[in-house]
C-alpha cells in the first residue's frame, strides 16, 4: 500500500492521481461532517412537515376538494422556518408547491396546468412563505446577535472579573510588599542606629584610655628637665597615640561620609598656608625617614573656600601616604599651580613604591591599599584616600592618582576652584599670642570624669598649670561640689554613670551659670550638636593633649585671664 501511494521513480502521474483522489475523499468527508453536524436535521424536519401536511390535505380533500391546495402547506413552511432556517424553508416551499400543484390543484396529476386563480394562490403561498422565512431568519439572526452580544458581554465580564481579581491580588501583593519593605526599612534603620551607637561607644571606649597616656606623654615631653633619651621616648609615645586617634577618626569620618552627615565649615583660606601646616604636621615622619621635601608653590591664585580642618586633613593624608610609602633618603615634591580654568592644582609626588596599573582604578576605594602584601608590609586600614576623595568632592574639587608603575613613585593631583582673597584686616594687639599658663593662677575648675586614670592625670597636670581643680566622678558628685564652692569653669565627660554630661551641663548652667568644656570620646556631629544645645561652649574629642585643653580653657575665660595677667604683673 505504501508503495502504491509513493510510486516508483519512473511513475509520477500515477502517484499524483492517487494523491488527488485521497485529497478529494478527505474534502468530501470534511464537507459531509459539516453538513451532518446540524443542517440535515432542518431539511429532514422540512421534508417531514411537507409529507405530514400532504397526509392532512388528503384527509380533508373530500371536504374542500380543489380549493386552496397550498394553504395547508403553510404550516410546514412555518415549522421549517422556525426549526431549520432559511435553506430548509426554501426546500419546504419548493416541495410543497410541487406536491400541491401535482396532487391537489386542478387538473390533478399535472404540473403547470393550473387555473389563473390557482397560480395567484401559488404566488401568494410562495411570497408568504418567503416573507415568513425572512422574518424568522431576521428573528434568528437577531437572536444570534443578541446571544453573541451576551456571550461577548459574559466573556468581557469574566475577563473584567479576572482583571479585577488580578488587580486585587496585585494590590494585596503590593500592600504585602509595602508592609515588608516598611518592616525591612524599620529593621535597617534600627540596625543602622545600632551600628552608629556601636561605633560611637567603640570610639569612646577606644579613646578614653588614650587620654591619660597622651596627657602624661605631652606633659613630660614639654618638661625641659627630662633626660634626652626619655624626651625622645615621650615624643614616640605621643606620636603613636595621635596615630591611633587618627585611625579612629578615619572610621568615624567614613561613617559620616557614607551617611551624608559630614558637615563642612567653609571659609576663605590660603591653600599655601594649609600646605605649610600639613607639612609641619608630618615633620616627625619626614625626619625619621630622612626624606627630602621640596616645595614648588607657583599658583598665583591660591585662595579657596573650604573647611580648613578638612582641607588640612586631605593634604596631611596625601603627604602622610608619600612619607609612608617612600623609602629612606627619598624625595617628596609638593607643587601648586593654576590650570587653564583658574583652579588651584596641588601635586604631591614621591619616589616611593609606586602603584601598579591594575591597582590605580581601585586606589580610592575604602580599605584598599594596593594588595594584601602592601597592607602587611606597611599596615593601616586603607581609609585615608577614600576619605580624601570624598572630602575633595564635597569641596567641588577633583583628585586623581598616577604612577608609571611599581617602584617608580606616584603623583596625587588635587584640583579645587579658587576664590578672591579676603580683605586684609588689622589684628588686635594680642593676636597670635600664645597662652600664658602662669597668668591663670587661681582659675577654679570643676573636673567631672568617671575614668579614674584620666581624672587623676588630668587633675594633676591642670594643677601644675596653677589651676585650682576639684574632681567629681558622677553627676551627683558634681552638683554637690558646685553647691559647696564656686567655680569658674567645668570640664566634663559626657558618659557618666548616673546621668549624661548633657544633663549635668544644663543643671550647672541653670543653677550656677558656669561655662563648660565637653571632653568625650563621642565625636560624631550629633554629639557635638547635643553638646552645644546643652550649653557646652567647647567640645574636645579624646584623646586630647594638655596644650589643646589649656588653649580651650583660655578661649573660654579671656576676662579671667586678663585679670590674672594684671595681678601677676603687679606681683
Amino acid at each position: 500500500m505504501q508503495g502504491e501511494l509513493n510510486g516508483g521513480p519512473g511513475d509520477p502521474p500515477r502517484t499524483a492521481g492517487i494523491m488527488h483522489r485521497v485529497q478529494h475523499h478527505r474534502a468530501f468527508r470534511t464537507g459531509l461532517r459539516q453538513f451532518t453536524g446540524g443542517q440535515w436535521k432542518g431539511y429532514a424536519v422540512a421534508l417531514a412537515g411537507v409529507l405530514l401536511m400532504t397526509l392532512v390535505r388528503f384527509a380533508i380533500d373530500p371536504l374542500i376538494g380543489d380549493r386552496l391546495p397550498y394553504l395547508t402547506y403553510l404550516i410546514a413552511v412555518v415549522i421549517s422556518a422556525w426549526y431549520g432556517g432559511f435553506g430548509p424553508t426554501l426546500f419546504s416551499i419548493a416541495a410543497a408547491w410541487f406536491l400541491a400543484d401535482f396532487l391537489f390543484a386542478a387538473p390533478r396529476f399535472s404540473l403547470l396546468d393550473a387555473q389563473p386563480d390557482e397560480w395567484l394562490e401559488a404566488v401568494v403561498f410562495v411570497v408568504v412563505g418567503l416573507c415568513f422565512s425572512l422574518a424568522m431568519k431576521s428573528q434568528r439572526d437577531a437572536k444570534q446577535r443578541a446571544e453573541a452580544s451576551t456571550e461577548r458581554f459574559r466573556a468581557q465580564s469574566e475577563l473584567l472579573e479576572r482583571e479585577v481579581q488580578e488587580h486585587q491580588r496585585a494590590v494585596e501583593q503590593l500592600q504585602a510588599s509595602e508592609t515588608r519593605n516598611a518592616q525591612l526599612y524599620k529593621e535597617a534603620a534600627q540596625a543602622n542606629t545600632a551600628k552608629d551607637e556601636f561605633i560611637a561607644v567603640l570610639s569612646h571606649e577606644l579613646r578614653t584610655p588614650l587620654t591619660p597616656v597622651l596627657l602624661t606623654a605631652s606633659a613630660l615631653e614639654a618638661d625641659h628637665d627630662l633626660p634626652p633619651h626619655l624626651h625622645d621616648s615621650m615624643a614616640l609615645i605621643r606620636y603613636n597615640i595621635n596615630l591611633e586617634a587618627r585611625l579612629i577618626d578615619d572610621l568615624l569620618d567614613l561613617t559620616r561620609i557614607v551617611r551624608g552627615k559630614l558637615q563642612l565649615r567653609r571659609e576663605v583660606v590660603d591653600l599655601h598656608d594649609i600646605i605649610g601646616q600639613a607639612i609641619l604636621t608630618c615633620c616627625d615622619g619626614l625626619e625619621e625617614g630622612s626624606l627630602q621635601v621640596t616645595r614648588d608653590l607657583k599658583a598665583m591664585h591660591h585662595h579657596v573656600r573650604a573647611d580648613p580642618a578638612r582641607l588640612q586633613q586631605v593634604l596631611w593624608n596625601l603627604i602622610k601616604n608619600a612619607v609612608k610609602f617612600t623609602p629612606k633618603g627619598g624625595r617628596i615634591t609638593i607643587r601648586s599651580r593654576n590650570d587653564s580654568v583658574g583652579h588651584a592644582v596641588v601635586e604631591v609626588t614621591d619616589t616611593g613604591i609606586g602603584i601598579e596599573p591594575a591597582q590605580l582604578a581601585a586606589i580610592f576605594n575604602a580599605f584598599e591599599q594596593g594588595g594584601t602584601s602592601i597592607t602587611r608590609r606597611f599596615g593601616g586600614l586603607g581609609l585615608g584616600l577614600a576619605i580624601t576623595k570624598k572630602l575633595i568632592e564635597m569641596h567641588s574639587g577633583d583628585i586623581t592618582a598616577a604612577s608609571p608603575g611599581k617602584d617608580q613613585g606616584s603623583t596625587f593631583t588635587v584640583s579645587l576652584p579658587t576664590v578672591s582673597p579676603p580683605s586684609p584686616r588689622a589684628d588686635g594687639p594680642d593676636a597670635g599670642a600664645s597662652p600664658d599658663s602662669a597668668a591663670t593662677t587661681g582659675l577654679r575648675i570643676l573636673l567631672v570624669e568617671d575614668h579614674p586614670s584620666t581624672a587623676q592625670v588630668m587633675a594633676r597636670l591642670l594643677r601644675t598649670l596653677n589651676y585650682k581643680v576639684a574632681v567629681a566622678h558622677s553627676v551627683a558628685d558634681a552638683l554637690a561640689c558646685a553647691a559647696r564652692e564656686p567655680f569658674d569653669l567645668m570640664i566634663s565627660d559626657l558618659g557618666l554613670p548616673d546621668a549624661s554630661g548633657y544633663d549635668l551641663m544644663r543643671q550647672i548652667h541653670q543653677r550656677h551659670h558656669l561655662k563648660g568644656i565637653a571632653l568625650s570620646g563621642y565625636g560624631m556631629e550629633d554629639d557635638v550638636r547635643k553638646s552645644e544645645e546643652a550649653g557646652f561652649a567647647e567640645h574636645l574629642i579624646k584623646p586630647v593633649d594638655l596644650q589643646h585643653l589649656e588653649a580651650a580653657i583660655q578661649r573660654l575665660m579671656p576676662e579671667k585671664v586678663e585679670r590674672e595677667k594684671a595681678a601677676h604683673a603687679v606681683r
